[in-house]
């Protein structure tokens, strides 16, 4: 359903920023573009203030225990810098759990199949489009 949504969105995107395009008395693509950074900044303002928190208070605090104790342990000024900047640690979610007693295949193979998934719709989009071209 996800990849469905985003396929929808991005050809009824194209088809409305046309439409727009052309309705505009001077053809200013600007327009169209500014409209689609109003989009984004809502969206993000959404993302910040409006959703809401997957954790209970008990769950944040425990977290934030666990990120406090990470840093204590982490020597130098360097290494401290980059366990606060880590961007990659969200992403151990994705692969499987060696301390557990059963690893989650199952998580790591939907991601699998989800890149597998853009990938040929991206393979598809760029034959589509040369086909159009030539």
């Amino acid at each position: 359903m996800t990849v469905g949504s985003i396929l929808a969105g991005a050809t009824i995107g194209q088809r409305v920023g046309i439409v727009f395009y052309a309705l505009t008395s001077s053809n200013n693509a600007l327009a169209t573009f500014t409209i689609a950074a109003v989009c984004h900044a809502i969206y993000t303002v959404y993302i910040l203030f409006m959703l809401p928190e997957s954790l209970s208070c008990p769950e944040m605090e425990e977290a934030r225990r666990k990120y406090a104790e990470t840093l204590q342990n982490a020597e130098g000024c360097f290494k401290r810098t980059m366990t606060r900047v880590n961007l990659a640690n969200p992403l151990a979610l994705l692969g499987p759990n060696a301390r557990s007693a059963t690893p989650r295949w199952g998580l790591t193979s939907l991601v699998i199949c989800y890149a597998l998934g853009f990938m040929l719709i991206d393979v598809s989009t760029i034959h589509n489009v040369h086909f159009a071209i030539v």
